[in-house]
């Protein structure tokens, strides 16, 4: 029928879709991820409480940090039979965590990153005090597992590798481990010196010399119901004492001192201590208390080792390039 309505332009077909807007959700999405996941990074960084660089050791403890030792080899648990020789004991000697991350010092490359650091650690060492070198030595951890076994022996055979003499005295009575790693069988060693009122001449006569390192070792005799009594004791003081007279170095390896405190009574006879701390797994909290409890007895706290390091971590892109086999390489 007739009407009023006229065509003012006809409608063209569009050449594309006018909605969804793909690329500014694709965009809006990308921007919002991004976002989420700094947020979730920064969160759960906030959650982590664990030491990782050797700037956190610097900031939280202050206190110097004077080695990073680098994680390497297997993941194979250490396990030392009674049957194993003494090589093979000591190859499958791990970094104190239970998962065989480390050799002992004599069975590595000279060039490892392993080796460097070692004798990064013996350097900080014998320049920690003034005027002369530390006779005495005491390596230990916050909590069990943190490699300072591992750290104490290692140290002990850097600082023999300079010709000098150094005696390594197992005082970790409730979990000795020395015997087992320089397989040495025998009943006798710290215990029965603390035990007993014995001449320095029975006191040296106890110490026995691995021939492989050069080291002197005094085990940690038989485990006593009372470790913290001895260690603490006057006779315990006449050991160190008459060690010194007579080595050039004395490293003593102890239990962790935030569970045990056999390491903290240790901390007051010898002349500093080095405190082994495992990168990404020790706490902050815990190494903080540690390190307040060395120090409210008076202890010298030379400084931290931080240990079982990855050093493919951005942290450390210094100690990889610098510990690195490539520094050796000569050109053809």
């Amino acid at each position: 029928k007739p009407n009023n309505i006229s065509i003012v332009d006809y409608a063209l077909t569009p050449d594309s879709a006018v909605g969804p807007n793909r690329t500014r959700t694709v965009i809006a999405a990308f921007f919002l991820s991004i976002g989420l996941g700094l947020g979730l990074a920064l969160f759960f960084e906030y959650l982590d409480d664990t030491v990782h660089a050797t700037e956190e050791v610097e900031r939280v403890l202050h206190l110097p940090a004077l080695a990073v030792i680098p994680s390497v080899g297997s993941a194979t648990r250490r396990r030392v039979f009674p049957g194993m020789s003494k090589t093979t004991a000591m190859q499958k000697h791990s970094n104190g965590n239970g998962n065989g991350n480390s050799e002992l010092l004599m069975n590595v490359d000279g060039r490892s990153p392993l080796a460097e650091a070692y004798r990064h650690l013996r350097t900080s060492v014998l320049l920690s005090t003034a005027g002369r070198a530390p006779k005495s030595l005491l390596v230990t951890s916050s909590l069990p597992g943190e490699g300072k076994t591992t750290t104490a022996v290692n140290t002990a055979i850097s600082l023999a590798q300079t010709g000098a003499t150094v005696v390594i005295i197992d005082a970790d009575m409730r979990r000795p481990r020395l015997q087992a790693i320089f397989n040495m069988q025998g009943q006798e060693g710290l215990s029965s010196i603390l035990s007993s009122d014995i001449s320095e001449g029975d006191m040296l006569a106890m110490i026995r010399e691995d021939q492989e390192s050069g080291l002197k070792v005094l085990t940690s005799g038989p485990i006593p119901p009372n470790p913290a009594e001895l260690l603490g004791s006057d006779q315990m003081r006449r050991l160190i004492a008459t060690l010194q007279a007579n080595y050039t170095h004395v490293v003593v390896d102890s239990p962790p001192v935030s569970s045990f405190t056999d390491g903290v009574l240790i901390s007051t006879m010898v002349d500093g201590v080095l405190l082994v701390v495992h990168g990404g797994k020790s706490s902050r909290h815990i190494v903080r208390r540690s390190k307040q409890l060395l120090s409210d007895v008076g202890a010298k706290i030379f400084g931290v080792v931080l240990n079982n390091v990855n050093l493919q971590s951005h942290d450390y892109y210094y100690y990889q390039s610098y510990y690195g086999q490539k520094y050796y390489e000569k050109e053809a």
